[in-house]
């Protein structure tokens, strides 16, 4: 099977759905299975892969860390004549991808495309609502136009039925237990994160961003250190719009690392002891997945796809959305009960060892098959 790939996402860019696709290529390329992806370049200095085709691009004014190709008709129809594509994956829903639906549609062939982000909820925190109905039309318009839309979890494929995108199906996330694993524990990040003898580590990993209700981070951050004093640390690692006024509120409350990645992201997550992600906007959030294979019980909103993740009291704690008491009051029972904090670790553990990456890719390949011969058919 041949199968092209159109994003506006990325390396060297780091988040989840470049992260997706950096082990899908490997796994294709594993299984000898011919690919090419179709995104954008960046201004940093880029791998010079040679299935991977970049376009000029522009960054997203209102979220800058997506950029958006100016639809590349020609040159993207040069490459696919060239690669003869069984399937077409749209992997996301702007600029580059509506040449992937144009080319399918003259072609023939089947498209697909992945529901990854809840671009229509982050409107909101940027006093952008007014465009909501729009962007919505738009988004209803794009997936319908593909023969089967991909979401990463129950809870978004219900929300895509309820906007009238009707033929969706799970691709979920997998982890790296090489990458994320306990046996990363630094007593040296620690240290530098503040942690005293015998006092819990709480991390929240991502972008520092208003759409990740980190206002109810903070206001916990205070209520925790006014109660617990140094009982309680906390580290922020990310980079985003919101860092700036989050370090002003935090002062020394809070240890922000900035934005790490490779070994240094593992050493963080490993070295801490809790993960708290307050977000309710989130599709699947890898994050959550990735700080459980590092040993990580998760605290996180009953809100988006980490509730399929997190079992609430098993290996993490669910607490209502946007509710910053609730969200104190989870860490204050972690915090009171060390053996209730080591149990949800070693079945946060466990859940990260069912998340294999070759099982979700063997599942995807599986149901592009059976979409090719649905179309010969």
């Amino acid at each position: 099977m041949k199968v092209a790939y159109f994003c506006d996402t990325f390396a060297p860019q780091i988040n989840g759905v470049s992260t997706t696709l950096e082990k899908l290529r490997a796994y294709a390329l594993k299984n000898n299975i011919e690919t090419v992806f179709l995104v954008p370049d960046y201004p940093e200095t880029q791998p010079n892969d040679k299935n991977v085709y970049r376009f000029l691009s522009f960054p997203l004014f209102f979220y800058k860390e997506c950029r958006v190709v100016i639809p590349p008709v020609f040159k993207a129809e040069k490459i696919l004549d060239e690669f003869k594509p069984d399937l077409i994956h749209a992997y996301s829903e702007f600029g580059i991808s509506l040449a992937a639906i144009r080319y399918a549609k003259k072609k023939n062939i089947p498209i697909v495309s992945s529901y990854t982000s809840n671009f229509n909820s982050y409107l909101h925190y940027y006093n952008m609502d007014l465009v909501s109905p729009i962007l919505e039309n738009y988004l209803n318009w794009f997936h319908n136009n593909c023969a089967l839309t991909f979401c990463p979890s129950e809870m978004t494929r219900e929300y895509l039925f309820q906007k009238d995108i009707k033929r969706v199906d799970i691709m979920r996330r997998g982890v790296d237990p090489s990458r994320f694993s306990p046996t990363f524990r630094s007593d040296a990040f620690r240290k530098k994160s503040g942690v005293k003898e015998g006092a819990l580590l709480f991390t929240y990993v991502g972008r520092i961003s208003p759409e990740k209700d980190l206002d109810i981070l903070m206001e916990s951050i205070t209520s925790i250190k006014a109660a617990y004093g140094d009982k309680a640390a906390f580290a922020i690692v990310g980079d985003g719009p919101y860092l700036h006024e989050m370090k002003q509120r935090m002062g020394n409350k809070a240890h922000f690392t900035g934005f790490l990645k490779g070994r240094d992201l593992s050493v963080a997550y490993a070295s801490s002891d809790v993960f708290v992600f307050p977000s309710t906007t989130e599709t699947f959030g890898n994050v959550v997945l990735e700080g459980m294979c590092s040993g990580l019980p998760a605290i996180v909103p009953n809100a988006g796809g980490v509730v399929e993740t997190v079992t609430h009291g098993q290996n993490g704690l669910i607490v209502p959305p946007r509710d910053s008491a609730a969200f104190t009051n989870a860490m204050k029972r972690l915090l009171d009960s060390p053996r209730l904090c080591m149990a949800m670790r070693d079945r946060a553990l466990q859940t990260a060892q069912t998340r294999s990456w070759e099982r979700v890719f063997e599942l995807l390949f599986d149901r592009y098959a059976r979409l090719v011969e649905e179309k010969i058919g």
